[in-house]
């Protein structure tokens, strides 16, 4: 889960972790975001998208010219 450039969590047991990954800035953050929707199936727009990978897995993104983007991936256990 990424709140920003700068906050990168990952689960385990349950539980957030905050992890020391880190972006650059905000806008290397939404270029990854249009990367990764890009390459995904699912509803799209600027500032939301809601979409499934090719291995099942599904990412949330939002982000606002004001707030940094954030994105949610979830990836499940085979």
């Amino acid at each position: 889960m990424v709140n920003g450039a700068g906050t990168v969590f990952i689960e385990v047991a349950a539980a957030f972790k905050r992890t020391g990954i880190r972006f650059c800035d905000n806008q290397q953050l939404l270029h990854i975001r249009q990367r990764i929707s890009a390459r995904c199936r699912g509803s799209t727009n600027h500032l939301r998208s809601a979409t499934r990978g090719c291995d099942g897995s599904r990412v949330n993104a939002s982000s606002a010219l004001a707030i940094e983007a954030r994105i949610a991936i979830r990836k499940f256990k085979k």
